[in-house]
Protein backbone atom coordinates (compact mmCIF):
# COMPACT_ATOMS: atom_id res chain seq x y z
CA UNK A 1 0.00 0.00 0.00
CA UNK A 2 1.36 3.42 -0.93
CA UNK A 3 1.67 6.24 1.55
CA UNK A 4 0.51 9.81 0.88
CA UNK A 5 3.05 12.59 0.54
CA UNK A 6 4.08 13.85 3.99
CA UNK A 7 3.92 17.47 2.76
CA UNK A 8 0.97 17.98 0.39
CA UNK A 9 -0.91 14.88 1.65
CA UNK A 10 -2.36 14.25 -1.82
CA UNK A 11 0.48 12.85 -3.94
CA UNK A 12 1.96 9.37 -3.71
CA UNK A 13 5.12 9.37 -1.57
CA UNK A 14 8.30 7.78 -2.86
CA UNK A 15 10.22 5.37 -0.65
CA UNK A 16 13.31 7.58 -0.89
CA UNK A 17 11.96 10.99 0.15
CA UNK A 18 8.56 10.21 1.73
CA UNK A 19 7.17 13.03 -0.43
CA UNK A 20 5.64 12.97 -3.91
CA UNK A 21 7.67 13.77 -7.03
CA UNK A 22 6.02 17.20 -7.43
CA UNK A 23 7.00 18.24 -3.88
CA UNK A 24 10.52 16.78 -4.34
CA UNK A 25 10.96 18.82 -7.55
CA UNK A 26 9.74 22.02 -5.88
CA UNK A 27 12.18 21.53 -2.99
CA UNK A 28 15.12 20.53 -5.18
CA UNK A 29 15.43 17.10 -3.54
CA UNK A 30 17.79 14.64 -5.21
CA UNK A 31 18.96 11.18 -4.14
CA UNK A 32 22.04 11.42 -1.94
CA UNK A 33 25.10 9.88 -3.60
CA UNK A 34 27.64 8.08 -1.45
CA UNK A 35 29.33 10.35 1.07
CA UNK A 36 32.68 11.92 0.19
CA UNK A 37 33.67 12.65 3.80
CA UNK A 38 36.09 10.18 5.38
CA UNK A 39 34.73 8.39 8.47
CA UNK A 40 36.83 10.28 11.00
CA UNK A 41 35.87 12.34 14.09
CA UNK A 42 35.40 16.11 13.95
CA UNK A 43 38.73 17.90 13.55
CA UNK A 44 37.62 20.55 16.07
CA UNK A 45 36.01 18.67 18.96
CA UNK A 46 36.49 14.94 18.19
CA UNK A 47 32.72 14.28 18.10
CA UNK A 48 31.59 11.43 15.85
CA UNK A 49 28.07 12.48 14.78
CA UNK A 50 27.32 14.74 11.83
CA UNK A 51 24.29 15.98 9.94
CA UNK A 52 24.87 15.61 6.20
CA UNK A 53 23.14 18.27 4.09
CA UNK A 54 23.22 18.98 0.37
CA UNK A 55 22.76 22.77 0.27
CA UNK A 56 20.30 24.03 -2.32
CA UNK A 57 20.05 27.18 -4.38
CA UNK A 58 16.72 28.91 -4.78
CA UNK A 59 15.76 31.03 -7.75
CA UNK A 60 12.62 32.60 -9.13
CA UNK A 61 11.50 34.55 -12.15
CA UNK A 62 9.59 37.53 -10.80
CA UNK A 63 7.28 39.76 -12.80
CA UNK A 64 6.77 43.17 -11.24
CA UNK A 65 3.06 43.96 -11.21
CA UNK A 66 1.33 47.30 -10.91
CA UNK A 67 1.87 49.20 -7.69
CA UNK A 68 3.27 47.12 -4.87
CA UNK A 69 1.94 43.81 -6.22
CA UNK A 70 4.64 41.31 -7.18
CA UNK A 71 3.65 38.21 -9.10
CA UNK A 72 6.06 35.25 -9.01
CA UNK A 73 5.87 33.18 -12.17
CA UNK A 74 8.27 30.32 -11.52
CA UNK A 75 10.37 29.05 -8.62
CA UNK A 76 13.29 26.65 -8.79
CA UNK A 77 15.26 24.82 -6.12
CA UNK A 78 18.30 22.70 -6.98
CA UNK A 79 21.39 21.27 -5.28
CA UNK A 80 24.21 23.82 -5.03
CA UNK A 81 27.05 23.26 -7.50
CA UNK A 82 30.42 24.87 -8.12
CA UNK A 83 30.18 25.66 -11.83
CA UNK A 84 28.20 25.04 -15.01
CA UNK A 85 28.89 24.66 -18.72
CA UNK A 86 28.40 28.00 -20.48
CA UNK A 87 25.80 27.99 -23.24
CA UNK A 88 26.45 30.12 -26.33
CA UNK A 89 24.11 30.12 -29.33
CA UNK A 90 24.66 31.53 -32.80
CA UNK A 91 22.87 34.81 -33.45
CA UNK A 92 20.32 34.86 -36.26
CA UNK A 93 20.93 38.33 -37.60
CA UNK A 94 24.31 39.66 -36.44
CA UNK A 95 27.65 37.87 -36.30
CA UNK A 96 28.81 36.19 -33.11
CA UNK A 97 26.97 34.36 -30.39
CA UNK A 98 24.63 35.10 -27.55
CA UNK A 99 25.65 33.74 -24.15
CA UNK A 100 22.76 32.53 -22.02
CA UNK A 101 22.51 33.27 -18.32
CA UNK A 102 23.37 30.18 -16.28
CA UNK A 103 20.62 28.04 -14.80
CA UNK A 104 20.82 26.67 -11.29
CA UNK A 105 20.01 23.16 -12.50
CA UNK A 106 22.50 20.87 -14.20
CA UNK A 107 25.65 22.30 -12.66
CA UNK A 108 28.94 20.51 -12.09
CA UNK A 109 30.47 19.69 -8.71
CA UNK A 110 27.51 19.15 -6.38
CA UNK A 111 28.32 20.32 -2.86
CA UNK A 112 27.54 18.62 0.40
CA UNK A 113 28.14 19.72 3.96
CA UNK A 114 28.69 17.87 7.20
CA UNK A 115 27.71 19.69 10.38
CA UNK A 116 29.26 18.40 13.60
CA UNK A 117 26.53 17.88 16.20
CA UNK A 118 29.08 18.47 18.98
CA UNK A 119 30.44 21.90 18.08
CA UNK A 120 28.61 22.99 14.90
CA UNK A 121 31.71 23.05 12.71
CA UNK A 122 30.78 22.76 9.01
CA UNK A 123 32.89 20.86 6.49
CA UNK A 124 32.24 21.28 2.74
CA UNK A 125 32.91 18.50 0.23
CA UNK A 126 32.34 18.18 -3.49
CA UNK A 127 30.86 15.22 -5.32
CA UNK A 128 32.96 14.11 -8.33
CA UNK A 129 35.72 16.75 -8.09
CA UNK A 130 37.54 15.14 -11.05
CA UNK A 131 34.58 16.09 -13.28
CA UNK A 132 34.96 19.83 -12.63
CA UNK A 133 36.24 21.52 -15.80
CA UNK A 134 39.14 23.94 -15.53
CA UNK A 135 39.15 27.20 -17.46
CA UNK A 136 38.31 30.88 -17.39
CA UNK A 137 34.82 30.23 -18.77
CA UNK A 138 34.14 28.07 -15.67
CA UNK A 139 35.76 30.57 -13.29
CA UNK A 140 38.11 27.78 -12.19
CA UNK A 141 41.82 27.03 -12.23
CA UNK A 142 43.97 24.06 -11.28
CA UNK A 143 46.29 24.76 -8.36
CA UNK A 144 49.03 22.20 -7.71
CA UNK A 145 51.01 22.85 -4.56
CA UNK A 146 53.24 19.84 -5.32
CA UNK A 147 55.51 18.39 -2.70
CA UNK A 148 56.48 20.50 0.30
CA UNK A 149 59.78 22.40 -0.20
CA UNK A 150 62.97 20.68 0.96
CA UNK A 151 64.51 22.28 4.05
Amino acid sequence: MTQPCSLCLTGEASDQFHVCQDCADKLGLRPLPPSTRPAVPCTRCNATRFVRVVPREYSSDVDQGLGSDVVTKHRIAAPMTLTAHPVAEERWIRKGRTVAEPRITGGIGTLETFVCTGCGFVEWYCQSPQAIPVGHEYNSELVDVGAPPYR
